[in-house]
């Protein structure tokens, strides 16, 4: 959504300066993840907590569909999440039924409540794989219709069910108590094993490796070694850690994680199969907030690699057995600078190019791209900067005026600054064709131009007695301001291409309304003007339309402050202002009728 990009600069304490400050864009699960999935060809993976089921695009390390499953309350256990090479469909199976999903448009393709025990894409997406008391069933992907049902395919309290294709229309599917296969094409079953006491010999994780024919798994917090022909234990071994997960590579290896209580760190140990001999300790340290019970119990391979992802409360992340190395994956952090603040002005902006410029406090104008969530550019510049609404110009206001490019920094032209005028205090903004710049006068209630060709400076109009709060539109056409006349706060809209008033709407009498608005705001690149007072009310207008006028209340405990607005699939998302009016905190996204659409209260210390 280009209209309405909410920017997260992350800062671990207010109060702290010298702390980082992370500029990120909003993703990932906010409660721990409950399974993992990698789409066959290893470009994608889809992880899913609760209802939400996020898939990450692996060589662009971002986040690239989120889907919102229409899922029961009474679903409270995930058991299983599956994805195409396509990116077309989805299949989620929990302890409420199987869901199917296409994730292009996010809309339910099929469900069915009575499958519980599990269910997979095949390779080609083709067919969905479930089953349901002891029956392994087979329906289209796409239609949800069966296709095929298998009875007595594994015992009838088989559950949290994994699937492998074998080849040759083969399938293996194991659960905690035993396993399966099955020939699909002539529902022959070749293979049906499981533990003659399912509950002292149940596993309580578990993965086939296909280098060796065994299934691994943890029974008793210890790890075993099973035949998948016979079901013979071949092997076992108590763990020197506290184990939590595994992960079979399918080259007759093993990546195991566990909880180092001694040392307060987690190990990731890589083992031959069926052996259990260790070959190499991975150390990683133990989070700040101990998740211990939602470390690494879901691990996936890359099929044919390495490289394995796993969950760590609720972020994924990758590690690589050859080499070691792991990593926190799929952040979307763009970059970390050094604590400053950011001015809230016109350089906020999310350009045509769908790039983000702002000026900071460090004397420069950063730019980022939101398609790459890259930096690609810094330009020094003065303390106060202005940008123009096509991001080819830039001033830079402190004792005098510097025009610049705004694409490379390079000094077009220096005006002096009026020198009645205090840059820290007086609202600027580039006309509509960047032949002028606009400043106000606050005191006076009074707006200026200043015609950058000729440097000369001429009044355009006075609009009250007193200029309180100000905002321009994004293409420079329209000024705003709350304005004072006889103690009588007004709306006052100014037209600079017909220099004309076209909206002068009495708002209230400051001393006796306590609802009077404390600020002012254009949405984004639309002629909508918002205005918000101290308390809840909140009313919109339009610069070109004198008619329109929309009044309602949002309930808040802190100032609120509008972030931006979508206005052609009507959100406007509003915060509440931090300590030191830096950034906002539990958003809300309302409609221009005051309608609540979704809340985010913050966490971490998140600022907006």
């Amino acid at each position: 959504m280009r209209c309405l990009m909410l920017v997260a600069l992350v800062f671990m304490s207010i109060s702290m300066m010298a702390q980082r400050v992370s500029l990120t864009v909003p993703s990932g699960h906010a409660k721990n993840i409950e399974q993992i999935a990698v789409s066959p060809n290893g470009k994608y993976v889809a992880s899913i907590s609760h209802k939400t089921v996020i898939i990450w695009d692996v060589a662009a390390n971002k986040k690239i569909h989120e889907i919102s499953l229409e899922i029961s309350l009474a679903a409270v256990e995930i058991r299983s999440v599956s994805i195409t090479d396509k990116l077309d469909k989805v299949v989620v199976s929990s302890n409420d039924g199987l869901y199917c999903y296409n994730i292009q448009t996010g809309k339910k393709l099929f469900k069915d409540g009575g499958v519980t025990a599990g269910a997979s894409l095949s390779k080609d997406g083709a067919v969905v794989y479930a089953v349901d008391f002891g029956g392994l069933q087979m329906y289209d992907a796409e239609s949800g219709q069966k296709i095929k049902r298998i009875d007595y395919f594994a015992n009838n309290s088989a559950g949290n069910c994994k699937f492998y294709e074998l080849g040759n229309n083969r399938l293996l599917v194991l659960y905690f108590f035993g396993w399966s296969i099955v020939n699909t094409a002539t529902g022959n079953i070749e293979l049906k094993k499981f533990f003659k006491d399912i509950y002292a010999e149940k596993l309580s994780a578990y993965d086939y490796d296909k280098g060796s024919n065994t299934i691994v798994g943890l029974r008793d917090d210890q790890y075993v070694v099973l035949d998948v022909p016979t079901a013979n234990l071949l092997k076992t071994k108590k763990p020197i850690y506290y184990p939590l997960g595994l992960c079979a590579m399918g080259n007759s290896q093993l990546l195991a994680f566990s909880h180092d209580y001694k040392t307060k760190s987690y190990k990731i140990e890589l083992m031959q199969l069926p052996s259990l001999t260790v070959s190499k300790t991975i150390s990683q340290p133990d989070s700040e907030v101990p998740e211990t019970i939602f470390y690494g119990t879901k691990p996936i391979v890359v099929s044919g690699t390495q490289k394995i992802f796993y969950n760590n409360n609720n972020e994924l992340f990758t590690v690589n057995a050859s080499t070691g190395v792991y990593e926190k994956k799929f952040t979307n952090r763009i970059a970390d600078f050094k604590p400053f603040f950011y001015y809230k002005n016109l350089t906020q902006r999310l350009l045509a190019d769908n790039t983000l410029r702002f000026a900071t406090e460090d004397n420069g104008i950063r730019q980022f791209d939101f398609e790459s969530y890259k930096p690609i550019g810094y330009v020094q510049a003065m303390k106060r900067i202005i940008l123009s609404a096509d991001g080819k110009l830039m001033a830079s206001i402190d004792k005098k005026i510097t025009i610049l490019n705004g694409i490379t920094g390079g000094v077009v032209k220096t005006i002096p600054l009026p020198a009645t005028i205090d840059p820290e205090i007086e609202f600027f903004f580039f006309n509509y064709n960047n032949s002028k710049l606009v400043y106000t006068e606050k005191l006076k209630g009074v707006l200026h131009v200043l015609d950058i060709a000729t440097g000369v400076s001429t009044k355009l109009a006075t609009l009250g007695t007193l200029l309180m709060r100000e905002s321009s539109s994004f293409d420079g056409k329209y000024f705003a301001a709350i304005t004072s006349k006889n103690n009588i706060n007004f709306l006052t809209v100014y037209n600079l291409e017909s220099k004309a008033i076209v909206l002068n709407k009495r708002l209230c009498e400051p001393y006796k309304d306590a609802d009077c608005p404390s600020d002012i705001s254009f949405l984004n690149d639309s002629y909508y003007i918002i205005t918000t007072s101290l308390k809840e009310a909140v009313r919109i207008y339009k610069a070109d339309d004198a008619a329109y006028s929309s009044t309602f209340n949002v309930e808040h405990y802190n100032q609120f402050s509008v972030l931006g607005g979508d206005i052609k699939n009507n959100i406007i998302a509003i915060g509440e202002v931090g300590q030191f009016q830096v950034g906002t905190h539990n958003i809300k996204l309302i409609t221009k009728e005051g309608k609540l659409i979704k809340a985010f209260k913050s966490e971490k210390n998140n600022d907006f």
